[in-house]
């Protein structure tokens, strides 16, 4: 009697590789629907609520002398998670902004456009960047104030002012001179609590450029105060650094002080070497910020785009996104 023998054929590798790869694309292509789908619904969550609040912010003026809420719980909202609002009163005509961010999605409305608009109002977070305020009343060495400089021994004078800056992103730098030399000591400095901002045992960052009128070589930044407590945990050189005229470096340094040393001229400094009378230094974009030195915090003040000064321009803290 014949036998047949039935064989059962089974996948190869190629057609086990062709799935795979199938099932791989209809993945991504799924993942991407998906983000795409809620990425849309962030963005309309941040139109509508910018909206909405925008609606309770005229309702609010409308029945009070056209005058803007103080906050937005004053015009009825009670959910502000993810609300940042500003206003001034002060100022003819009036004006506020509101911005609403979802995700990395923000939209805004203002007293000039009442219609949701993509990023956020000036001095507001953006995109989920939350805003920062850089806490040197005058960053961009428009005057001298905030900063200074220790001529060094006795016998030994420099003179500070400030200059128009080709290289600083404000136009202006404060520039010290040495009109006398006698030793090796002398320092640069940057004021660290101008106008009281800072607050005792919290860890800020100074970050900040220089330029040298010539070639030499500077120490690396440290922070000094008259009396009191102080500690720097990071800085940008441990050593020293050579400088070629006319081309600025960066430096900056995480540090925090009590009270006794805010308030006895806590100060952000460098020493230069081997000075010779004629020899310059130019120090500009300073910012001070709250916490550990992020690389990616550059200069920003009140005249950067949507940043705002929250005072009198360059004798004030300024606010916005480091974007």
């Amino acid at each position: 009697m014949r036998s047949t023998v039935f064989r059962r054929r089974g996948f190869t590798i190629v057609e086990l590789l062709i799935v795979i790869v199938v099932i791989g694309i209809l993945a991504a292509i799924t993942i991407v629907a998906f983000n795409g789908v809620q990425n849309k619904a962030k963005a309309s969550a941040a139109q509508s609520a910018v909206s909405q609040a925008n609606k309770k912010i005229l309702t609010y003026a409308a029945e009070n002398s056209d005058q803007y809420p103080p906050s937005l719980t004053a015009a009825g909202i009670t959910n502000t998670q993810g609300l940042e609002y500003s206003y001034n009163n002060d100022v003819s005509p009036r004006t506020y902004g509101v911005t609403a961010t979802e995700g990395a999605f923000s939209y805004y409305v203002s007293s000039t456009s009442t219609k949701p608009t993509l990023g956020g109002y000036r001095g507001h977070g953006s995109g989920g960047v939350a805003a920062i305020t850089n806490l040197h009343n005058n960053p961009g060495g428009v005057t001298t104030a905030g900063y200074g400089a220790w001529p060094g021994d006795s016998g030994s004078t420099a003179t500070s002012s400030a200059v128009s800056s080709s290289w600083s992103l404000s136009g202006s730098a404060v520039r010290t001179t040495w009109t006398a030399v006698v030793g090796v000591n002398g320092d640069l400095q940057v004021a660290l609590n101008n106008a009281t901002a800072l607050s005792a045992n919290t860890v800020y960052t100074v970050r900040y450029r220089i330029s040298a009128g010539q070639n030499s070589s500077i120490s690396a930044p440290g922070i000094y105060a008259a009396s009191g407590v102080y500690s720097y945990s990071a800085r940008s050189q441990t050593s020293d650094t050579v400088m070629t005229a006319g081309n600025p470096v960066t430096l900056w340094v995480t540090f925090q002080a009590d009270s006794a040393a805010l308030s006895s001229g806590l100060r952000a400094l460098v020493s230069p070497r081997s000075k010779v009378v004629g020899h310059s230094y130019d120090i500009s974009e300073v910012v001070i910020y709250a916490g550990s030195y992020n690389s990616a915090i550059g200069y920003y003040s009140g005249a950067s785009p949507n940043w705002v000064w929250n005072g009198t321009a360059n004798s004030s803290t300024s606010t916005g996104a480091p974007l």
